[in-house]
């Protein structure tokens, strides 16, 4: 189970390698320092939706390559 884990924390990660820097930082800023997506929105000059969109293509992303390289 724990090897599992380990495993799939290394696919993630190296997923999020292959994504644009800009990408990495709103995953990084949302779920690693919680910032709220308003907040996130103002530093990058961007609406709200468009934090979320890129928040949800990058997940989207990390999933695809993590599940098939």
């Amino acid at each position: 189970e724990l090897d599992l884990y380990v495993e799939r924390l290394f696919l993630v990660r190296k997923a999020m390698e292959a994504l644009p820097a800009e990408n990495k930082a709103l995953l990084s800023l949302r779920y690693e320092t919680g910032m709220s997506i308003k907040e996130i929105a103002d530093l990058f000059n961007l609406s709200d939706d468009a934090v979320k969109m890129r928040l949800k293509r990058s997940r989207d992303r990390i999933k695809q390559l993590a599940l098939h390289g």
